[in-house]
């Protein structure tokens, strides 16, 4: 149950931007891995939720983006193996994020997601030791993107 409340944080705090919070939930030098790029330790993978909800463009999976509205996270199916104080967690997660109606139909995108993950338990509970992310699938427009149409660049 405390594996899945950190993977249940994980997705809360994502969602509201709390992304200090969210690198938290990483062991010190944690690992996150996303679409064949590795950010590793606590500061690297508070920069790369800083980027993709706040502005600076960022490969999310369907292209360059920036500035990404409401976002909305649920994780499924949780594969839970612990052996003393490490485990391992592989999971979906559904992805909701609104977007401009360029990038997808209605604006907004859904995205299935699998994470692997690697955790251990530390004095303050479970800490996730490193997140390996794939996109399944998308509904974004192929090749589509938010700096395209204008909203990395917007105030």
């Amino acid at each position: 149950m405390a594996i899945r409340e950190l993977t249940a944080r994980f997705n809360h705090l994502d969602s509201q931007k709390r992304h200090s919070e969210l690198a938290a939930t990483f062991v010190e030098n944690g690992v996150l891995m996303a679409r064949d790029e590795r950010f590793e330790g606590r500061p690297a993978i508070e920069a790369y939720f800083d980027t993709q909800q706040l502005g600076a463009p960022v490969n999310i999976g369907f292209g360059v983006t920036g500035r990404l509205g409401t976002t909305v996270h649920a994780t499924t199916d949780n594969l839970i193996t612990i052996e003393g104080d490490e485990a391992t967690q592989l999971s979906f997660m559904m992805v909701f994020r609104q977007v401009p109606p360029e990038v997808a139909s209605g604006g907004l995108v859904i995205a299935t997601e699998r994470f692997e993950d690697r955790l251990v338990r530390t004095d303050e509970g479970w800490s996730f030791e490193q997140r390996i992310m794939t996109i399944l699938q998308t509904n974004a427009a192929p090749g589509s993107s938010l700096q395209q149409v204008g909203v990395a660049e917007s105030p």
